[in-house]
């Protein structure tokens, strides 16, 4: 196979952008059809939900752990010093933010919170009416990683595999506390799938990219297990492999083939804004009728969110600024 047939960039913050910015959108058609039922009035997009399923937010969780491990790997220590404030403490005040909003609009319906649960609903552990199990679960990952490459900064692998050990006892933890919500650990393994494929990238592409068979081999491979396990997932540690094979598809599918545009540019650059605020527009004009004519309704829900996703990132951003953040 010709060196120049592979996207070398495949990994880079504007190839990966791109994608997580098709993600994000069919993240906003999920939550969109939890407010229409659209998945009972479309077929194809009910059979699409019912094979990706939640697996839609692993590339999030993936390119996450790639990201921490990058940096670790260019930037070392000083770069995990700061990671309690400038990724934890920044992700955590981020959403603190949202959090008031949806809190505010609660006030304004008339709703009011249990006090107790309040400091939990601020940590992502519950929710009130905002999308909260994915803040939560990242913070966690986040403290995880902080706490290995304390340990192992100058062993990058050694520090990757005690990100994959603690993860896994963090979803046996989230497994026997929030068994009824299994959204919380049910993709566990994807975060920690991102910081080793960080680690063993140089190794993981001398193989895959030996020659053009091993590439199409290995593919069609993955292709076949991953149709395989979408019939045994109902049992939650086939759930967790099924959500590595998905990325492992999605890194050989980037591998060769280059996704971006403007447009997924700019979603992919507003990720945490439209995925946080989106469910504001889809509750407020839900509430006020707009809810009884689907298409509208989802075309005036995205431009809403895109909307406050743009004012949002502003003001993150100025905050980040003023707070010397980045």
């Amino acid at each position: 196979m010709k060196q120049d047939s592979w996207n070398r960039d495949y990994l880079s913050i504007g190839n990966t952008r791109a994608v997580s910015g098709v993600f994000v959108l069919m993240v906003f058609l999920a939550h969109l059809s939890s407010y229409t039922g659209i998945e009972s009035g479309d077929k194809v997009y009910y059979y699409f939900r019912a094979a990706f399923s939640q697996l839609i937010v692993t590339p999030f969780l993936f390119y996450s752990g790639y990201g921490i491990v990058q940096s670790v790997k260019n930037r070392g220590i000083t770069y995990v010093r700061w990671m309690p404030y400038r990724r934890i403490f920044r992700v955590w005040y981020h959403f603190a933010i949202a959090v008031c909003c949806y809190w505010l609009l609660l006030k304004a319906f008339g709703y009011t919170i249990n006090p107790v649960k309040i400091p939990l609903v601020f940590l992502g552990w519950h929710s009130i009416g905002n999308s909260n199990w994915f803040i939560f679960d990242v913070l966690v990952f986040y403290l995880i990683s902080f706490a290995c490459f304390m340990v192992f900064h100058k062993k990058v692998k050694a520090g990757a595999w005690c990100n994959l050990l603690l993860s896994i006892l963090f979803g046996v933890f989230l497994y026997v506390v929030r068994p009824e919500q299994p959204q919380f650990y049910n993709l566990i393994l994807a975060y920690p799938f991102g910081v080793l494929v960080g680690s063993y990238r140089e190794e993981i592409e001398k193989w895959v990219q030996e020659n053009g068979d091993t590439y199409w081999i290995t593919l069609a491979a993955s292709v076949a297990v991953f149709i395989t396990l979408v019939y045994f997932r109902h049992a939650m540690i086939v759930y967790e492999l099924h959500g590595v094979v998905f990325l492992w598809i999605m890194l050989l599918l980037t591998m060769k083939f280059k996704v971006g545009n403007q447009f997924l540019d700019f979603l992919g650059a507003h990720i945490f804004e439209i995925y946080i605020y989106q469910r504001i527009p889809m509750i407020l004009l839900g509430r006020y009728g707009i809810l009884q004519h689907h298409v509208w309704y989802g075309l005036a829900c995205f431009a809403c969110t895109i909307v406050l996703a743009v004012i949002m990132k502003f003001v993150e951003d100025k905050l980040d600024h003023a707070l010397r953040i980045r």
